[in-house]
């Protein structure tokens, strides 16, 4: 990898090095464009919450490519972490099937004042996870991601060259983008629930893909 690699031809080097990673993010993203933009009726605070939530989760998730492209692995990892937070918030929202708690969940979540310390799910972060049977991934993904995100010098993803530390790399980016996928796939599932809007079969089949470590 040149530093000096013009922008295009960097980001050219970057999706060939992690082609299959990016693959199945470009495959992710088409499903998703699709329906992003379709209207769809908000019937309750909860189908709006929902909403609202997952076209933040779709925005972040492209965020991820645009900085993963260009080589930035700390920035594409805290967009990575901000995907992960607002897929089990999502999570939450949808975990309880009645719909009066989940009315009640929704309205909390409009309300919540975030200059207060008090989350509108009523707890940490970690609490959050743990809410929803996912205590594991707050161990495995977002402490890791929490870390790089806070620039904790062991967590770095600088390399080095010749001695010189380079502010961009081309070689790590496969389980960025695979994870940014398999994140924004779980949440799609749980808005597809409500809506009905995206192809039922081909996001359970990228699903299953974004879980396979031996796709990748």
């Amino acid at each position: 990898m040149d530093e000096n690699d013009t922008p295009s031809s960097f980001r050219a080097t970057v999706i060939n090095t992690n082609r299959s990673g990016f693959d199945l993010f470009r495959r992710t993203s088409e499903l998703l464009e699709e329906v992003v933009t379709k209207p769809r009726p908000h019937t309750s605070r909860f189908a709006l919450a929902l909403d609202v939530l997952f076209l933040q989760a779709y925005k972040t998730f492209s965020g991820v490519y645009f900085l993963a492209v260009r080589g930035h692995g700390e920035d594409a990892a805290t967009l990575l972490r901000r995907l992960l937070e607002i897929t089990v918030q999502i999570g939450y929202l949808t975990y309880d099937p009645n719909p009066s708690e989940r009315e009640s969940r929704a309205a909390r979540y409009f309300a919540h004042d975030p200059d207060h310390r008090r989350t509108w799910w009523k707890g940490s972060i970690r609490d959050l996870f743990t809410s929803i049977g996912l205590a594991s991934t707050y161990d495995q993904d977002y402490r890791l991601l929490a870390q790089i995100s806070h620039t904790c010098a062991k967590r770095l993803l600088f390399g080095v060259q010749n001695g010189s530390i380079l502010i961009r790399d081309a070689e790590t980016f496969t389980p960025t983008v695979v994870f940014a996928s398999r994140y924004v796939l779980g949440a799609a599932m749980k808005w597809n629930e409500v809506f009905n809007l995206l192809d039922a079969p081909r996001l359970a089949a990228l699903s299953d893909e974004a879980i396979n470590p031996l796709k990748f």
